[in-house]
């Protein structure tokens, strides 16, 4: 699926990690105390009570730190993943031959349309990207024209899953 965040952790993510290490400190505690090592109180409430809560911290930290270089990963794999599937579209729809398609490599005009094809498969139709003028890029007839009629018509596609992947998202 284009665009998903599966690493995004929520806070039962993190009160279950909570509740994790305090169960992990609390049975230290008590393995200490069965071995005469400490007592139990004094221990536990004097110095490991704030363990699970500096692990918990810790946790989150982590996650924001390594989620900002994540998400900048996992925005050029969802570009990459959008190109791959619409050129394949589009060749196999219209039997593109390589040189059309180092034409369209080379080509900025068809560059720009590609990425505003982008921005609408990721964010919707806006005032700036739209499929109007998407379309309107190159004269109809052409075979850039042709080409992003294809695309445009997968854009949609795109669209719907990931409506649909939100609303099956929503019921669970």
């Amino acid at each position: 699926m284009l665009f998903e965040d599966k690493h995004k952790k929520s806070l039962q993510y993190y009160i279950y990690s909570f509740v994790a290490a305090m169960v992990a400190v609390v049975l230290y505690g008590v393995y200490l105390d069965s071995r005469g090592e400490v007592d139990f109180e004094e221990w536990f409430f004097g110095e490991y009570f704030v363990y699970p809560f500096i692990i918990v911290i810790f946790l989150f930290v982590y996650h924001k730190l390594i989620g900002k270089a994540r998400y900048k990963i996992n925005e050029a794999n969802n570009e990459e993943r959008f190109l791959i599937r619409v050129s394949k579209v589009a060749v196999d729809k219209l039997e593109l031959t390589p040189e059309e398609i180092d034409v369209f490599r080379s080509s900025p005009p068809f560059q720009r349309a590609l990425y505003m094809a982008y921005e609408i498969a990721k964010y919707g139709e806006a005032e700036k990207h739209n499929y109007a003028l998407l379309r309107n890029q190159f004269r109809p007839g052409t075979l850039e024209y042709r080409v992003l009629e294809v695309i445009a018509d997968e854009v949609k596609l795109i669209r719907e899953e990931r409506e649909d992947y939100k609303k099956k998202r929503r019921k669970k």
